[in-house]
């Protein structure tokens, strides 16, 4: 059965749609990461596998979120170079201190690993004009896999 669209948080990483990020899975924080597959000797287009996150990692991650795309409204505007990626100099400090953090608490938990297929989507509600990509507000339907 196919879950509702869900909300998605951040987009970590993305290659032709999102890979890598945090969003909501049965209601609840999850990060989620693209399943890379032996067989296509690459990553599966619509094939994730999910972990639940706290709250308190949620709250880091939109921090994160946050002063990524402080520095990309900065750099869409000419007021900043690409070498400054993916901070503000003024947010670079509280930036690596978080990404420090996250790089180990956004990862999957093979304990507690969900499989699921993502169809993504901008969100409807939104109303904003923005470019294509990780910019876009978007949410997710997931699908069961197996």
């Amino acid at each position: 059965m196919d879950r509702p669209f869900e909300r998605v948080f951040t987009v970590t990483d993305y290659w032709d749609g999102p890979r890598a990020g945090v969003a909501e899975f049965g209601g609840a924080p999850h990060v989620y990461r693209s399943v890379f597959r032996d067989d296509l000797d690459d990553w599966d287009p619509d094939q994730f596998e999910l972990s639940p996150i706290s709250a308190e990692v949620l709250a880091d991650a939109l921090e994160d979120w946050a002063i990524f795309l402080r520095w990309r409204a900065a750099f869409d505007a000419g007021r900043t170079m690409r070498e400054t990626h993916p901070a503000l100099p003024e947010d670079a400090a509280r930036h690596r201190e978080l990404a420090s953090f996250l790089d180990r608490a956004l990862r999957i938990d093979p304990a507690r690993r969900a499989l699921a297929r993502g169809t993504f989507r901008v969100r409807e509600d939104s109303g904003a004009e923005r470019s294509s990509g990780v910019l876009r507000p978007l949410e997710v339907q997931w699908t069961a896999v197996g």
